[in-house]
C-alpha cells in the first residue's frame, strides 16, 4: 500500500479498500477488522478486474437488447417495448455508476495500490450534483419500468379480454409518464446534493446530515429500489397465484382457457426475470438500509465503521447488479425463440454484409480500372456482373416458394446449380469476359458469357448518358452432375440473398439486341415445369446494392404447362422493389402474385 495522504480533504479516499487490510494487526477489534479486510478484498477484485468484464459486455448487449426489440420486430408487443427500454436504463446506469464512480474510484485504485485515482463527485458542485441526480435518475427509472412490467403483465393475467384491447401507443404514454415521474422523484437530489463537510471533517458529496428524510427516500425509491423491489414481490405472488388457478380451470374444463401458451410463456419469463432482480436487488437493498441506521442511531465511532462495512456489502450488490443487468439479455435468449432467431440474423446478416462489402471494395480497389480480370468475381470494366456458382452446401436452404430479403440475389437449381445476379455496370467497356478456366459441371467445360460489344461505351468522365442494358441470353441444357464432392466449395463472399427454383441449366451467354422487357408480375407456380432444353433470358443493369429486388415476366401462355415445348422461354427481370417485402424463410401462397 501506498503511502496515505494524512491532508486528503475527501470522506472517500483511493486508500478505502486497502487501509482495513494494511493495519489489521494494529487494532484491537480483530473480529471486525477481519470481516473488513474480506469485504474489501472482495470488494476490490470486482470492482477492478470482474467489472470491466461484465460493464463492458452489459454495455453491448443492452444495446443489442433494445435494438432487436425495437427494430427487428414489425410489431413489438407492450412488454417487448418495456423490456426494451428497461435495457436503455440499465445500459445507462451500467456507464453512469459503473464506469464513473465504481471503476475509476474503486477498481483503479485498488489495482494501482492507491496511485491512481479518479472521482467525479469531488470534480466540483456542478459535477457532484449532476452525477448524483443522473444515476439516481436511472435507476429510479429501471425500478419503476420493471414494476410496470410486472403490472401489466399481472393485469393481463388477471383481465385478459380488456388489456388484450391495448395498443402500442398505450405502452409509449405510460413509459413517457414513468419517464417524467421518475425524473421529478430524483429532482431533489439535483438541488440539495453538494460538498458539505462531515463530523470528521470531510467533505462528502452527498445531503446534509441533517436532511434524513431525503436520505430515507432516496434509499427505499433509488439504487436498487427497497420500495418497488416489495411490490414487485407482491406482484409476483399475486401472477403465480392466478396462474396456479388457470392450470387448475384448464384441467377441469374440456374447452380452450383464454389464457393462451404465449400469455403463460411471457408470464415464466417475467417470473424469472423477476427472481433474478430481487435476488441481486436485495443485498444492495438491505445493506443501504442498515447504513442508514447505523450512520443516524450509533455515535460517530462505533457507527463510522459498521457504516463503512455497511457501505462496502452495498457496492458489492451494485456489482451484483451489474451482473443482472447484463444477464438479462442471456434469459431473453434461452426463454424467446423470436428474440433468439432475430439475434442471430441480426448478427449474421449485419456482420455478414459488412464483411462482404468490406472485401468486395478491397477487391476492386486493388485493380485499376478497364481491366478485366479472370477470376472467381469476374469484372466488367470496374463492376461486378454476373457469377456462377455450383454449391452443395446450401441447397437445402433453396425450397420451393421461399424468398429472402432484397439485395443481390441468388438463383437456386434443380440441380444443384447456383446463380448470383450481382448490380452490373450500365454499359460493358471491355468486350469479352470469361468465366474462370475450372469447370463447374464435373461432366463439361467451363461456360463462358459473351458480353455484347456492339458500340463501344465513352469513358467514365464521358457527359453522355449510358443506353438501357442490353440483354443476355441465356441457353440451357439439364446436365447430369457425377457428385457433388468434385463441385467447388463456396466463396465466404457470396451470400444467399434470392431464392428461386427453376429448371437446371448449362450457360452460355450470348448477346441479344432485343429491348429489355417491363418488368411485371406473374403468379409463380409451386412447382414449375422441367423440360430437357429451355432457354432463360437475363438481364442485369446499375442499380443500388441497399435497394436491389425483381419480377418475374411471363412470356408464353403455358408457364404453368408440364407439357412445354423446348423453344419456350422464361425471362427474370430485375427491378426495385416495392414497399411490402417477403420475410426470410416465408412462404408463399400459391395463388399470391410474387413480388421479391
Amino acid at each position: 500500500m501506498a503511502n496515505e495522504d494524512p491532508q486528503w480533504p475527501y470522506l472517500d479516499s483511493p486508500w478505502d479498500l486497502l487501509r482495513d487490510c494494511f493495519h489489521i494487526r494494529k487494532l484491537e477489534n480483530e473480529h471486525t477488522d477481519w470481516t473488513a479486510c474480506i469485504l474489501s478484498r472482495i470488494l476490490g477484485v470486482l470492482s477492478a478486474y470482474i467489472f470491466p468484464v461484465i460493464g463492458l459486455l452489459g454495455l453491448l448487449v443492452n444495446c443489442l437488447t433494445a435494438f432487436i426489440f425495437l427494430r427487428c420486430f414489425r410489431t413489438p408487443t407492450r412488454q417487448m417495448i418495456y423490456l426494451a427500454c428497461l435495457a436503455v436504463s440499465d445500459g445507462l446506469t451500467i456507464l453512469l455508476f459503473g464506469w464513473l464512480w465504481v471503476f475509476p474510484a474503486k477498481g483503479i485504485p485498488y489495482a494501482t495500490d492507491g496511485k491512481t485515482y479518479f472521482f467525479t463527485f469531488y470534480s466540483g458542485w456542478t459535477e457532484c450534483r449532476i452525477h448524483r441526480w443522473a444515476y439516481s435518475f436511472t435507476s429510479c427509472l429501471g425500478n419503476n419500468i420493471f414494476l410496470l412490467t410486472t403490472l401489466d403483465r399481472c393485469m393481463s393475467i388477471y383481465l385478459p379480454l380488456k388489456f388484450s384491447r391495448l395498443p402500442q401507443k398505450r405502452a409509449w404514454q405510460m413509459l413517457l409518464a414513468i419517464t417524467l415521474v421518475s425524473g421529478v422523484m430524483m429532482l431533489p437530489f439535483g438541488i440539495s446534493t453538494g460538498l458539505y463537510p462531515t463530523q470528521g471533517n470531510k467533505v462528502i458529496c452527498w445531503l446534509t446530515e441533517d436532511q434524513t428524510f431525503l436520505q430515507l427516500y432516496h434509499v427505499l425509491f433509488a439504487n436498487a429500489g427497497f420500495l418497488q423491489t416489495v411490490l414487485i414481490i407482491a406482484f409476483n405472488l399475486a401472477l403465480l397465484i392466478r396462474l396456479r388457478q388457470n392450470a387448475l380451470l384448464r384441467k377441469q374444463l374440456t374447452c380452450k382457457f383464454t389464457t393462451g401458451r404465449k400469455e403463460v410463456s411471457a408470464s415464466i419469463l417475467l417470473l424469472l426475470l423477476s427472481t433474478i432482480v430481487v435476488i441481486c436487488a436485495l443485498p444492495q437493498t438491505v445493506a443501504y438500509m442498515f447504513a442508514f441506521i447505523y450512520q443516524t442511531a450509533l455515535p460517530h465511532d462505533t457507527g463510522s465503521m459498521l457504516t463503512r462495512l455497511a457501505y462496502n456489502i452495498s457496492d458489492i450488490g451494485w456489482n451484483l447488479l451489474f451482473l443482472q443487468y447484463t444477464a438479462n439479455f442471456f434469459l431473453y435468449l434461452s426463454r424467446m425463440p423470436n428474440f433468439r432467431l432475430a439475434t442471430l440474423r441480426l448478427i449474421t446478416c449485419r456482420c455478414g454484409q459488412a464483411l462482404q462489402r468490406r472485401l468486395e471494395e478491397h477487391y476492386y480497389s486493388s485493380r485499376p480500372a478497364g481491366k478485366t480480370q479472370t477470376t472467381n468475381m469476374f469484372q466488367v470494366g470496374s463492376k461486378r456482373a454476373l457469377v456462377v456458382r455450383s454449391l452443395t452446401e446450401q441447397v437445402k436452404r433453396c425450397q420451393h416458394g421461399r424468398y429472402s430479403q432484397n439485395g443481390p440475389g441468388r438463383i437456386c437449381y434443380q440441380d444443384e446449380t447456383m446463380v448470383d445476379v450481382w448490380p452490373a455496370s450500365p454499359r460493358f467497356h471491355n468486350g469479352p469476359t470469361s468465366l474462370p478456366t475450372h469447370s463447374f459441371f464435373s461432366h463439361s467445360p467451363s461456360p463462358a458469357i459473351s458480353l455484347p460489344q456492339s458500340s463501344p461505351s465513352p469513358p467514365p468522365s464521358s457527359p453522355h448518358l449510358p443506353p438501357p442494358p442490353s440483354l443476355m441470353r441465356i441457353s440451357a441444357s439439364p446436365p447430369a452432375l457425377s457428385s457433388p464432392s468434385s463441385l467447388p466449395s463456396p466463396s465466404p463472399l457470396m451470400k444467399l440473398q434470392l431464392r428461386l427454383q427453376l429448371p437446371p441449366l448449362s450457360l452460355t451467354a450470348q448477346s441479344s439486341s432485343s429491348p429489355v422487357p417491363t418488368p411485371q408480375l406473374m403468379k409463380l407456380p409451386r412447382y414449375p415445369p422441367s423440360p430437357p432444353t429451355i432457354g432463360h433470358s437475363l438481364s442485369t443493369y446499375s442499380h443500388s446494392p441497399r435497394s436491389f429486388g425483381g419480377s418475374i415476366d411471363k412470356t408464353q401462355p403455358h408457364w404453368g404447362n408440364r407439357k412445354t415445348s423446348n423453344s419456350q422461354q422464361h425471362v427474370v427481370t430485375f427491378s426495385p422493389p416495392t414497399s411490402r417485402g417477403t420475410r426470410v424463410g416465408e412462404s408463399l401462397p400459391d395463388d399470391e402474385v410474387t413480388r421479391f
